[in-house]
């Protein structure tokens, strides 16, 4: 009973976060203003941390033109890389309280976050806040924004973030890498976890939150992917997937290696 309660009060509690409090603190997220179009017409990397990623592929990203948006936990790459992301996303309180005092200290480009993160970070100076509109709606519709100014929708990925973000810095051309959108589990529709393979991350000793366990929600986050498509094919913005294998088939695929021959 207390369960159905907290479930269904949990539109009111959104509402009230977001809609309308998030009206009265404008100013928080004027930030982001700073960065629509900035990047018009550019081509930019969104890399994820899937098993198909590899160390020599951020190294060869180090010595392109292309911009770089990364995620999570990506900067325990950095003692064996030179490459270094331009962006960097995190919309996951419990990883970014677990990893915010490395963070700081690693990564010196902006980092945009939602505005949970960033209300109970300590250190905000590099910080972009963006404000995340309830979408009433979902499951049975996905909306992808048009104006990060005013807010981005919520997703199963931070994928999803980055490429609402991307869109609107003007970037006309978007790669995904390391997207395999695949974990060695699988949380199937009775809500059983079983092992399905054999690898969650790229590079040994590199996890999100210590002793959790990700498992796959494909199937959850898939139809974000294609309402991310419908939008950038009428907005002149094109989609690819240089990940190697993996799952996400919804954007046409291109050979990582071949971008840089």
């Amino acid at each position: 009973m207390k369960k159905k309660l907290k479930k269904a009060l949990r539109p009111i509690y959104y509402f009230l976060k977001y809609d309308i409090v998030g009206r009265f603190n404008k100013g928080t997220y004027s930030k982001i203003a700073e960065y629509k179009n900035v990047c018009k017409g550019e081509k930019c990397f969104l890399i994820g941390s899937g098993p198909s990623l590899r160390l020599e592929d951020l190294q060869k990203l180090h010595n392109s033109n292309y911009k770089t948006f990364t995620c999570n936990s990506m900067f325990k790459t950095f003692d064996k890389v030179e490459w270094r992301p331009d962006y960097y996303c995190i919309c996951d309180l419990g990883l970014f309280q677990t990893i915010e005092e490395k963070l700081f200290v690693a990564q010196k480009a902006p980092i945009f976050v939602n505005e949970g993160i960033y209300n109970s970070a300590v250190h905000k100076e590099k910080l972009i806040p963006i404000r995340v509109k309830v979408n009433w709606n979902y499951p049975q519709k996905r909306y992808f924004s048009v104006n990060a100014e005013q807010y981005v929708y919520p997703a199963g990925s931070v994928l999803y973030f980055m490429m609402q973000i991307a869109a609107y810095m003007g970037f006309s051309e978007i790669y995904l890498l390391g997207c395999d959108c695949n974990y060695s589990y699988t949380k199937t529709s009775d809500g059983t976890i079983k092992k399905t393979g054999d690898k969650d991350y790229f590079m040994e000793g590199y996890e999100e939150r210590k002793g959790v366990q990700p498992f796959n929600q494909f199937d959850v986050v898939l139809p974000d992917y294609v309402a991310a498509k419908k939008y950038c094919d009428t907005h002149d913005i094109k989609i690819y997937n240089a990940t190697r294998g993996g799952k996400l088939e919804v954007f046409e695929r291109v050979d990582f290696d071949s971008l840089f021959s």
